[in-house]
């Protein structure tokens, strides 16, 4: 028994209403490796029109981990269709809490490197022990 599949797609709330904008995409999600964005509006989903509330569903159909789902975006006037593979609830939370980390880890290098500093190794140590208290 094959699991179903989500892309890390998350659609807005207008007004308490779920609209077909997408408010979230998350990092490391299929949605980000096909350049999904906020604020693109799906308008099909699988060749069938998105309907207003209920595109999440529609975009997990019954698609398993691994099945592809084809979405027809409109981004600033373009009209595109864009290739997502579904894949895991956990596989996509593990890519963006790797992702999470590394914006945090570019951050804390950020406050040690500049274009006039030069780093040492153990000060990069440093860095780590900051990233694995946080």
């Amino acid at each position: 028994n094959r699991s179903r599949g989500t892309t890390g797609i998350l659609c807005s709330r207008d007004g308490g209403e779920v609209t077909n904008v997408v408010k979230k995409v998350v990092p490391g999600s299929p949605a980000s490796m096909s350049n999904i964005a906020v604020g693109d509006e799906i308008l099909e989903v699988d060749g069938e029109a998105a309907l207003d509330g209920m595109v999440a569903d529609q975009i997990k159909g019954s698609g398993v981990v691994g099945s592809t789902c084809v979405l027809k975006i409109q981004r600033e006037g373009r009209t595109m269709e864009v290739e997502v593979v579904r894949c895991s609830v956990t596989d996509v939370a593990q890519a963006s809490e790797v992702m999470e980390r590394a914006q945090q880890f570019r951050e804390l290098l950020g406050q040690y490197l500049t274009p006039e500093t030069k780093v040492k190794p153990e000060e990069l140590y440093e860095v780590s022990l900051q990233l694995d208290a946080a």
